[in-house]
């Protein structure tokens, strides 16, 4: 799973690149120094990883339509651990960028496939780091994953509740 994780998250920061392109590198010094990591690793990316990632998101987004024939969403976690505490993820800000990867191993996919989704609280850990869990619907369902979604946080009693900031 990691080999698609990494193509996947660089396949992300081509796509940013290309957002930023009026901007970046021009006004480089605009950026965070993590971000212009981010964009410098999109910069940098092989077209053939780029173009084998397009590849994949195709086909992942077929998949997903046939699943979608038999049931209106998917639910599914967001991430793969506990959430990192605050200095764990501004350490992560200083690492290499694709480490970050993994954190994304079941929310990237879709995203790339470009279907809708929606991430709903649901409790959480031990440690107090909040857990998530996400509704993935097929194409043009984001009035369905909102009524889904809020139909789950009146009865889970979350509807209400807002971190302390």
């Amino acid at each position: 799973m990691r080999p698609i994780l990494e193509k996947a998250t660089e396949a992300a920061l081509v796509e940013a690149a290309v957002t930023h392109a009026a901007t970046y590198p021009s006004e480089r010094s605009t950026y965070s120094e993590a971000y212009t990591r981010l964009l410098d690793v999109g910069h940098a990316a092989s077209a053939l990883n780029y173009a084998s990632m397009a590849i994949w998101r195709r086909e992942f987004h077929g998949r997903l339509l046939r699943v979608f024939r038999h049931c209106d969403a998917l639910i599914a976690p967001v991430m793969p651990t506990e959430p990192p505490l605050l200095e764990a993820f501004a350490a992560m800000l200083s690492a290499p960028p694709l480490s970050v990867a993994p954190l994304l191993a079941y929310t990237i996919q879709f995203n790339l496939a470009g279907v809708p989704t929606l991430t709903l609280p649901m409790g959480s850990e031990p440690s107090n780091g909040p857990l998530g869990f996400q509704l993935i619907g097929p194409d043009l369902s984001e009035a369905l994953l909102l009524s889904v979604g809020a139909a789950y946080e009146q009865a889970a009693g979350t509807a209400a509740k807002h971190p302390t900031l």
